[in-house]
Formats: structure tokens, C-alpha cells, sequence
């Protein structure tokens, strides 16, 4: 967004202030802003009409400014449009990626998924993932998934008051009972067992 402001900064100081367009460059050049504003819609996806108006015809409207600080002024609130519906778009996008992810892991709590399968499963970058793990739950990847696992085994748990906790460890991902023992004690601060006497 900030790269694309400075471009546009610098294009309309060089074709605004320091070049004196005559009529016919000026419709060039404006005729060439309206196609580079339309091929950036086309690459985020966006449609000019929905943001501007079914009716709006952009080269009119940048005609009709009435000097330059005022063409200056309409392109800078054109672009300030283009990225911020941009970034809502990839906002949405995000948030129901990140979603989608959250509820397959909770799906897959007793799987030992790594960034890595998440990246295969999503088609997206690990670094990404890690990013957008972070961003919307607040923890990292692999403390999310551990805490999903203690999650369900504290469900299991109370569902089977009477379960041995090798089962319950097996359950939801652990091959070795005292692995799962010291992350249950590592996020809940206390072993399965007094966490179940506690709950009673």
C-alpha cells in the first residue's frame, strides 16, 4: 500500500509540477491513469463499479477536474479506495482461511500436524500459516495444537471419569503417557490426575 502511494506520488509530482502538459498530453496522460487504475483493480479482483458506481466513467470524472490540485486530489482518493477495499477483501479472505484452519486442526487434535502438513493441506507458505496462526488466536502453532490436544483430553476425561490416563494420552496423540503428563502440567499447571480432583 505505502510503495503504491509513493509511485503515485511521484507520477503525478512529474507529470503535474514539473511538466506543463497541453491539452493533448493531459487527456493522454489521463487516459493512461484510468487504464493503470483499472489493470490494478483487475489484479486485486475488484470491480470499478462497485466501488465507484455502476455509472461513473472515471476519465469524465478526472476531466472534469476543475486544475490540478483538484485531478491531484480525486486520483490520490481513488487509489486511498482501491487499497482499502484491497485490504478488507484480503482481511475476509484471512479471516475464513484462518477459520478453516483453527476448526481442521480441532478436527485433527489427535494427529501430530506440523506447519508443514498445514501448508500442503491449505496449499500456503509454512511462514504464513505461522503468521496467520499468531495473528488470530494469539499463539503459536505448535502451542495452539498441544493446547487443542489438553483441550480434549480434559473433555474425555470428564466424559470418563474412571479412564486410565495412558488411554486418554493415546486418545488424543501422545504414544507415551508421561509426554502427555508433562504438557498437560506444562499448560494447565498441574498432572491430569489433579486436575480431575480439583474438578470434583
Amino acid at each position: 500500500g505505502e510503495r503504491a502511494f509513493i509511485l503515485l506520488h511521484g507520477i503525478l509530482e512529474e507529470n503535474l509540477d514539473k511538466r506543463e502538459l497541453d491539452q493533448a498530453v493531459m487527456q493522454k496522460f489521463l487516459y493512461s491513469m484510468v487504464v493503470t487504475i483499472d489493470r490494478i483493480a483487475g489484479r486485486l479482483k475488484l470491480r470499478l463499479g462497485e466501488l465507484f458506481g455502476e455509472d461513473t466513467i472515471l476519465y469524465l470524472e478526472l476531466r472534469m477536474c476543475k486544475d490540478k490540485e483538484d485531478l491531484r486530489a480525486k486520483l490520490v482518493s481513488i487509489y486511498q479506495r482501491l487499497l482499502s477495499s484491497a485490504k478488507s477483501k484480503n482481511e475476509t479472505a484471512d479471516n475464513t482461511l484462518a477459520s478453516s484452519m483453527i476448526q481442521y486442526v480441532k478436527e485433527h487434535y489427535h494427529e501430530d500436524l506440523s506447519l508443514t502438513d498445514l501448508a500442503d493441506r491449505f496449499n500456503l507458505s509454512s511462514n504464513y500459516i505461522s503468521t496467520l496462526f499468531k495473528t488470530f488466536t494469539g499463539e503459536n502453532f505448535r502451542d495452539y495444537t498441544n493446547i487443542s490436544k489438553i483441550d480434549r483430553a480434559i473433555e474425555i476425561m470428564k466424559e470418563n471419569p474412571a479412564i486410565k490416563i495412558y488411554d486418554v494420552a493415546k486418545m488424543v496423540g501422545y504414544d507415551n503417557a508421561n509426554s502427555f503428563i508433562r504438557m498437560f502440567k506444562r499448560y494447565k499447571g498441574v498432572t491430569p490426575g489433579q486436575y480431575m480432583k480439583s474438578a470434583k
